[in-house]
């Protein structure tokens, strides 16, 4: 059985994977750490953790997330992405099921 915490380190690892060449600051990365803890909690809640549909639904969704925080960090001519880019991203993606 899949848990909770599985779910959750999928997430973050698909996070490192989305962002290509671009890093993260410390601070972007508790942000999308919460945002990946916070996906995991939904996933359980709506009693999902073992449907693998689902689950590669909420990885391609943190997948456009990274891509959306990349395109704002591009289009600031940034390096690595910021909470302005995640800020952004949320704005611009929320609702996106399970992170908001």
């Amino acid at each position: 059985m899949t848990t909770m915490s599985q779910i959750e380190r999928s997430l973050l690892a698909s996070t490192k994977k989305a962002a290509g060449g671009f890093s993260y600051t410390p601070g972007c990365w508790q942000h999308l750490a919460e945002l990946a803890r916070r996906g995991a909690k939904q996933i359980e809640a709506e009693r999902l953790l073992n449907n693998e549909v689902k689950i590669s639904i909420a990885v391609g969704n943190i997948f456009r997330f990274v891509k959306e925080m990349k395109k704002e960090a591009r289009r600031l001519n940034l390096s690595e992405m910021h909470e302005k880019t995640f800020e952004t991203a949320l704005g611009n993606l929320c609702p996106l099921w399970p992170f908001c």
